[in-house]
């Protein structure tokens, strides 16, 4: 494929859809799971059921911390740092058409930012959870701190008070459940 130019442009890859096709991800609570890459251990230790951070692990608990400061549409309601991924409940809603915030560690790119359902990287969850990763790595590579998330994040829409409580109490032990996770590694 060619440009106006005349230069070759490589199309981008067409990306299997995994999230729910009847949620846009602008206006509902969220269970968010993000892993580093290979699951190793960039954030931290748990000894004696206390999690130990590491500077990436400090950097990005200040990051998480600022969502809510940085994004008036995003409320981050509980969260827990482990050494290999981190755990959010984010409530969205009330996103502007354009996101123009550039404040702190999270900055929004240069691209015109245009919600639709059809593009889950342009929600209001996913400018979230992609300004917050790409906050930590480039604050990491600035540093000289080896790092590297896993290329995606998990969610979960959180859809009955039921579920609100249990993911609430899951986040809450997290720490002390550490060798019962599913991440768990030595």
């Amino acid at each position: 494929m060619e440009n106006n130019s005349g230069a070759h442009i490589t199309p981008l890859p067409v990306r299997h859809v995994f999230r729910a096709q009847w949620d846009s991800y602008n206006d509902g609570i969220y269970f968010v799971t993000v892993c580093t890459r290979n699951q190793n251990h960039y954030f931290g230790n748990i000894v004696d059921n206390e999690m130990y951070l590491t500077a990436v692990g400090q950097r990005l608990e200040q990051c998480i911390i600022e969502i809510n400061e940085r994004f008036p549409y995003a409320k981050v309601l509980n969260h827990v740092v482990m050494p290999n991924h981190f755990h959010a409940v984010v409530e969205i809603k009330n996103v502007p058409l354009r996101n123009s915030f550039n404040k702190g560690c999270l900055k929004t790119s240069k691209r015109t930012l245009s919600l639709n359902r059809d593009s889950h990287f342009n929600s209001g969850l996913g400018v979230v959870v992609g300004q917050l990763k790409g906050a930590v790595s480039r604050w990491a590579r600035k540093n000289g701190f080896e790092f590297a998330w896993q290329q995606r994040f998990h969610e979960h829409i959180i859809r009955t008070g039921k579920a609100f409580e249990n993911i609430m109490a899951y986040i809450d032990s997290n720490i002390v459940n550490w060798n019962k996770d599913c991440f768990y590694r030595e």
